[in-house]
C-alpha cells in the first residue's frame, strides 16, 4: 500500500545506493516478500501469457533460495511476518483494489477475445531465476492476473522449509506493525516494499531496506542498498520529537503536491496535525504497533492458516480467546464477517468460478459457529465485484445440520474414490460433478465441463480458450475451497474439538490428502488431465453419481458418443460454445442431496 511518493521524496536523505549492508538481523514483511519473489520469477516471462506464469513450486523454491542468499551475506532473518487480520477500516481500500483487478481482467479479456497468448517456443520454465538481477523486467500493459494463491503458496513453502518454518509468523494484525515492533525492540532492519514502514516507530537503531533496492556486489562480496534509518533522516530534516516522520507523512497525505522541504517545515509546526486533529489521530493510530498483543501470540501453537482464512477465523473467536487487541473487539461483530477470496483468472462474462464450490465453503463457515459457540447467519464473500458492494452472502448451516452436510460430502468423495484411483482425477471428477449440478439448477442445458470434454473427444479443444480457462479456475477454486474447509476444521478442533461430530472428524481426516499448492493444476498441464480423464473412464463414474437424473445422463452419454477424430487429421479448432439456457427440472439446492437414498 504505502504513502504515494514518500520513498522517492526521502531517498535523498537515505544512505547512497551502493551502501554496504553490514551483518545484522532483519524482520521480513512477508506479503511484500511474496510479491518481490513473483517479480523475480516473472522477469523472464511473457507477462501477457498465463501459460508462462511461474509455478507455485518455483515461487516457493525461489523464496527459500532468496532468503538463504541474504543470510549467506550476513542478513539474519529473525522473523517473517504475514497479515493474519486486517482492520475493518481497510474495507473500502480492499474493495477498490478488487474493482481495479476486475477491470484489468475485463480489459485483458477484450484484448484477447479468442483466447489468451500461448507459451513461446523458446520459453524454458526450468531456467534458474536470477535472485539479484541488474535490470528490472518491463511492466506489461496487458498482463495476465498474477497467480491467485501467491502469498498462501509462499507461506506454505516457507512453513515446510526446515530453515524457515520456525520463523514464519501469522499475526493477528498487519505484518508491518509487527515488523516495526520487532525492530524497535531488538534493532536491525525491516525488509519491505511498503513505504508505510518509514512512518512506524522503529526505535533509535531501526532502519528500512526495500527489496527492489537490494543488489549483490560481486566485487565487495556484499549486499548493497540505500538504507533508510528513520533517526538519521529526522536529524537531516531537522525534525525533532517522537514520531517525527509520521507528522511529515501526514502533511504529504493532506497535500501531496508538497516538496519534502515544505512538508518538513510544516511538520515542525505540526500544521496539518493542528488543523485536522481527528484525521491525524486516525492516521497516527493506524501506524501504532500492536502493543496490546502479548508475546504469547508468537509462541501460539495455532495451525498456520492462509491469511484470508486466518482473518475470518480470528473474527469468529470469542473475545476471551482472541489475541487481537481488546479495543478492536467490535471488529468481530457477526454482521461484519467476510472473506476476500483470491482473485482468479476466469472468464469475466460468466458467473465467478467460485460459485460451483460455494456449498463446500458454506460448510467451512458453518463450522466456525462451533469455535465461536454462537450462531453465524452468513459470511459475505468478495470475489469479482463489478461495483462497490457488501459482498455475496453465503448462508451458514445450522450447527445441528453440520454433521449431515459433512457426511454427504464424505459420501460423495468416497463414491468418486471408488470409481477413480488417481487422486488428481478424483478432484477433477468432483469439479465436473459440481459444475454439472450447478448448471442444471440454473437451467443451463450444456454444462461447461461436459462441453469441454465433448470438444476434447472431437479433437477441437482449445487450451487457450476462455471456456477452458474458466473450468480450470473452477477446479482451482474447488481445491482452495477444500483447503479452506480443512484449515477451518483444524482451527475449530483446537477450540471446540468436543463439538465436532464423528462424521466431521472423518471428513477432516479425508481432507488430509488434499494436493499442496506445488501440484495445483496449471494452464500448462491442464490439457493432460483431460487426456487422463478419458483413459480413466471417469464419465462412467459421473454417470453413477447422477444415477436417476436422466437429463444429466443424456448429457454424459452425448460426450461418450461424440465421434473420435481419425488419426492423422487435426480437428478444426473452434471457439468453445457458450452454454444454451433452457428450462429443465431444477435439482435440489444442495449439491450433495443427489446422493440421498443411493447405496
Amino acid at each position: 500500500m504505502g504513502i504515494p511518493g514518500l520513498k522517492r521524496l526521502l531517498e535523498l536523505y537515505a544512505t547512497p545506493r551502493g551502501t554496504k549492508i553490514e551483518p545484522c538481523r532483519a524482520a521480513i514483511d512477508g506479503p511484500a516478500l511474496s510479491y518481490h519473489i513473483l517479480s523475480l520469477c516473472l522477469k523472464r516471462t511473457l507477462k501477457s501469457s498465463p501459460f508462462e506464469q511461474p509455478s507455485y513450486e518455483l515461487l516457493g523454491q525461489t523464496a527459500v533460495a532468496w532468503l538463504g542468499k541474504i543470510e549467506e551475506y550476513g542478513i539474519i532473518v529473525s522473523a517473517i511476518y504475514f497479515d493474519g487480520l486486517l482492520p475493518q477500516s481497510k474495507r473500502e481500500e480492499r474493495m477498490q483494489r478488487l474493482l481495479v483487478m476486475t477491470k484489468q481482467l475485463e480489459r485483458y479479456r477484450l484484448a484477447y477475445p479468442e483466447g489468451v497468448p500461448r507459451q513461446r517456443a523458446e520459453f524454458d520454465d526450468t531456467a534458474a531465476v536470477e535472485l539479484f538481477p541488474k535490470t528490472r523486467g518491463k511492466d506489461a500493459k496487458l498482463a495476465a492476473p498474477i497467480p491467485s494463491f501467491l502469498v498462501a503458496s509462499i507461506i506454505d513453502a516457507l512453513s515446510k522449509s526446515s530453515a524457515y518454518a520456525s520463523r514464519v509468523k501469522m499475526m493477528p494484525g498487519e505484518a508491518d506493525g509487527f515488523c516495526a515492533e520487532n525492530v524497535r525492540a531488538h534493532g536491525g532492519l525491516v525488509l519491505t516494499s511498503d513505504s508505510d514502514l518509514l512512518v512506524h516507530d522503529l526505535g533509535n537503531d531501526g532502519g528500512v531496506v526495500f527489496f527492489a533496492d537490494l543488489n549483490l556486489d560481486t566485487e565487495l562480496k556484499a549486499l548493497t542498498a540505500p538504507l533508510f534509518r528513520v533517526e538519521d533522516i529526522s536529524k537531516r530534516l531537522s525534525l525533532k520529537g517522537d514520531h517525527s516522520l509520521a507528522k511529515l507523512a501526514f502533511e504529504l497525505v493532506i497535500d501531496p503536491s508538497l516538496t519534502i522541504e515544505q512538508a518538513a517545515e510544516l511538520s515542525r509546526r505540526a500544521t496539518a496535525a493542528t488543523n485536522n486533529p481527528s484525521n491525524y489521530a486516525e492516521f497516527f493510530e493506524s501506524y501504532l504497533s500492536p502493543e496490546t498483543v502479548t508475546d504469547s501470540v508468537e509462541r501460539d501453537d495455532r495451525p498456520i492458516l492462509d491469511p484470508r482464512v486466518s482473518e475470518l477465523a480470528l473474527r469468529c473467536l470469542p473475545a476471551t480467546k482472541d489475541c487481537a487487541s481488546s479495543n478492536k473487539r467490535a471488529d468481530r461483530a457477526s454482521k461484519d464477517l467476510a472473506i476476500y477470496l483470491p482473485f482468479l483468472l476466469d472468464f469475466p462474462v460468466r458467473i465467478s468460478a467460485w460459485e460451483t464450490s460455494k456449498s463446500i465453503r458454506q460448510l467451512s463457515y458453518s463450522l466456525l459457529q462451533l469455535a465461536r459457540n454462537e450462531p453465524i447467519a452468513s459470511v459475505a464473500e468478495f470475489r469479482r465485484p463489478q461495483s462497490p458492494s457488501s459482498g455475496l452472502q453465503a448462508p451458514c448451516f445450522t450447527p445441528s445440520d453440520i454433521g449431515k452436510e459433512a457426511s454427504e460430502l464424505l459420501d460423495l468423495l468416497s463414491r468418486i474414490e471408488t470409481g477413480i484411483t488417481s487422486p488428481s482425477l478424483q478432484w477433477m471428477v468432483l469439479a465436473v460433478y459440481l459444475d454439472v449440478d450447478l448448471s442444471m439448477r440454473q437451467g443451463k442445458e450444456n454444462p461447461l465441463s461436459l462441453e469441454l470434454l465433448r470438444q476434447y473427444t472431437l479433437g477441437t479443444l482449445d487450451q487457450g480458450s476462455w471456456s477452458f480457462i474458466h473450468f480450470l479456475a473452477q477446479l482451482q477454486a474447488l481445491l482452495y475451497s477444500l483447503r479452506i474447509l480443512k484449515q477451518i476444521m483444524e482451527f475449530t478442533a483446537r477450540y471446540a474439538l468436543e463439538r465436532l461430530s464423528p462424521e466431521t472428524e472423518k471428513l477432516r481426516e479425508r481432507l488430509g490428502e488434499l494436493p499442496p499448492f506445488t501440484t495445483f493444476p496449471s494452464l500448462r498441464g491442464f490439457g493432460e488431465m483431460f487426456r487422463e480423464f478419458g483413459k480413466a473412464n471417469a464419465l462412467q463414474c459421473l454417470s453413477s453419481l447422477f444415477s436417476g437424473q436422466q437429463e444429466v445422463l443424456d448429457q454424459i452419454e452425448s460426450v461418450q458418443k461424440a465421434p473420435t477424430p481419425k488419426k492423422g487429421r487435426k480437428g478444426k479448432k473452434r471457439k468453445a460454445s457458450m452454454p444454451i439456457t433452457a428450462p429443465v427440472r431444477p435439482l435440489s439446492r444442495n449439491p450433495f442431496d443427489i446422493l440421498a437414498g443411493q447405496d
